[in-house]
């Protein structure tokens, strides 16, 4: 059964950074708790004189209520954790809610230092920067073994605490993401903790400016891997989609939410790290991760372009893909039609060939095939239609391929996009068209269903809405006669043909639908935007002319003069979804005076 996108709501970054703020706090006023005299910042050498007395205590009274400060050196846990254990009044049991935060944070950690440690040279200022990762994750260690005295056991279990780690680490190992849910046991005697849920005051782990480029680095790979996981996901969507067992709009629709969900992870890295300016910057950090050296300059990340290892895994094929076409295609520098002329060099896309045997070299030529069918089509949309036009439905990839041209920037959610995009057709090969075939037999439906009104109005005008069809069926007819039944971008190719003297290799009769047989992605948003309007307009001739009600009513007095009647589910339907007190404005009516 494929998941839902709920575990990628929040970044893996930001669960991180929950967890840790979590443990930090709970120790903080737990230790408080504990002991009422505890002070919680201890001076620092090299900020300032050294205070005494009075003014030593009202600073550090300061330091506690000034949420700016409220950030806690890691060495400074274990000694509070050391108060919470050694706590006899009262005696305080650890949440298992914060054992999980602890053990989460701790793997997740430990999957960033074991790559990371793999691919590390012996140069002393890289060794350095795995010794200051590694301390974190020890402290953490620590911190939790220190507190395993008083964890609060499951069914009295005694699980230790590195038989718990180890689990955790399977997990993560085995699915890379374990978004588990926090469990406590029902009772559970939380003492002094309950002050951690209710307290104003929130406490997290001071990054030491040391460690704050290993922690951007760390940052750097939660995105990678919540965008790793997230492609995997939609692989198996689209699978899944391909045997059937899922529907051409529930595959779009999930694809189209993961890419604004890529967008959100990557608007959230870049305002929480500065130091992060651009995807260049981005792309640089993780080769610095894979690579292992957090030291290395632009300069030498620019020359991991040439090495194959990792590119497929952070998007950078693609992201050099589209970066190449708009130096070449972007349309202030080359007005025209040179889309055409690019386009003829690289179809020869074959999707019945197998691409498990070819090696890194033909699967970057067959992508860059596949995505050389795509982008001149968007290049054409973004030069000739209005991107307003609420008759156009578009996809997230589409959007951000057209806002592309218009900008020349390629964001690294694009470059995500553009690979499920790829994955889609890697799956699906030859079957690909699949996705223009269900959007049409959609709109062949719809529009029997618009011509029977239509007949059916013209015998009963009571039923006919001026207003409806000017509107809304207006445009469901236009989207469905000229773009999904008759071929819109074809049509204008044959305009261009005749008029702006085209390439007439590019004659579209030999490639009908170059965009839709090609995008499943584009038609079922189309095929939902279709059901959503066609809906609408359901709903405003209902609200108009009022025929729910009054069949409602005729119903309602059929089944009070024969109890037996068989039910007309779609009614009933609507009865149950809009409430009888709504429909019979009150009770339904029961007698026949009452029906009139």
């Amino acid at each position: 059964m494929v998941p839902g996108l709920s575990n990628f709501v929040n970044s893996t970054w930001k669960k991180y950074k929950e967890d840790t703020n979590k443990l930090t706090t709970w120790v903080v006023l737990t230790a408080k708790g504990c002991d009422s005299s505890l002070t919680i910042f201890q001076d620092s050498p090299g900020k300032g004189p050294r205070l005494k007395g009075k003014a030593r205590k009202l600073a550090k009274l300061a330091a506690v209520d000034d949420p700016k400060a409220a950030s806690i050196p890691v060495a400074r846990l274990n000694q509070l954790a050391s108060v919470i254990v050694k706590s006899t009044t009262p005696i305080v049991q650890v949440p298992r809610a914060i054992v999980q935060a602890g053990i989460r944070a701790i793997s997740l950690r430990k999957r960033f230092a074991v790559h990371f440690q793999e691919n590390a040279n012996y140069h002393p200022d890289v060794l350095r920067s795995n010794e200051r990762h590694n301390h974190i994750i020890s402290v953490l260690e620590k911190l939790l073994k220190t507190l395993e005295p008083r964890f609060q056991r499951r069914n009295d279990t005694q699980d230790s605490l590195d038989a718990e780690v180890e689990n955790f680490s399977n997990k993560f190992a085995a699915l890379n993401v374990e978004d588990t849910e926090d469990e406590d046991l029902p009772g559970e005697k939380l003492a002094v903790s309950e002050k951690a849920v209710i307290f104003s005051t929130k406490y997290e782990l001071e990054v030491p400016k040391d460690d704050v480029k290993i922690n951007t680095l760390f940052a750097i790979f939660c995105l990678f891997d919540d965008l790793l996981q997230l492609r995997l996901f939609l692989k198996e969507l689209w699978e899944v989609y391909q045997d059937g067992s899922v529907t051409l709009i529930a595959a779009a629709t999930i694809t189209n939410t993961a890419f604004e969900l890529a967008a959100k992870l990557e608007g959230e890295l870049l305002a929480e790290f500065p130091s992060i300016k651009s995807n260049e910057d981005i792309f640089n950090g993780m080769y610095r991760y894979l690579l292992g050296d957090p030291d290395l300059s632009d300069e030498e990340c620019s020359k991991a372009e040439g090495a194959t290892v990792g590119l497929e895994s952070i998007y950078r094929v693609p992201h050099l893909r589209l970066s190449e076409y708009m130096k070449e295609y972007h349309m202030q520098d080359n007005p025209g039609f040179l889309f055409f002329e690019k386009h003829r060099e690289h179809v020869k896309y074959k999707p019945n060939s197998d691409r498990t045997k070819m090696n890194f070299d033909d699967r970057d030529t067959e992508d860059l095939q596949i995505l050389m069918e795509l982008l001149p089509e968007c290049e054409l949309m973004t030069r000739f239609f209005p991107r307003e036009d609420p008759v156009l439905a578009e996809d997230e990839l589409t959007r951000g391929l057209c806002q592309m041209m218009k900008t020349g920037v390629v964001p690294l959610w694009l470059a995500f996009a553009t690979q499920v995009y790829l994955d889609i057709h890697h799956t699906m090969r030859s079957d690909v068209g699949r996705g223009l075939a269900d959007l049409q037999a959609i709109a062949s439906k719809f529009k029997n269903i618009l011509d029977s009104y239509d007949e059916f109005a013209l015998e009963y005008p009571p039923l006919r809405s001026e207003q409806l069809e000017d509107d809304r069926i207006a445009k469901i007819l236009e989207t469905i006669d000229h773009v999904i039944q008759q071929d819109l971008l074809g049509d204008f190719k044959k305009y261009l043909l005749s008029t702006k003297g085209a390439p007439k290799h590019l004659d579209p009769s030999k490639k009908p639908f170059q965009l839709l047989a090609r995008h499943p992605l584009l038609c079922g948003v189309l095929a939902f935007s279709l059901i959503l309007n066609m809906r609408e307009a359901g709903l405003a001739l209902i609200n108009e002319t009022g025929s729910i009600l009054n069949t409602a009513h005729l119903y309602n007095a059929l089944k009070a003069n024969n109890p037996d009647m068989e039910e007309w589910n779609a009614m009933e339907e609507a009865l149950f979804v809009h409430g009888p007190e709504n429909i019979f404005l009150g009770s339904p009516p029961t007698t026949p005076e009452a029906f009139y």
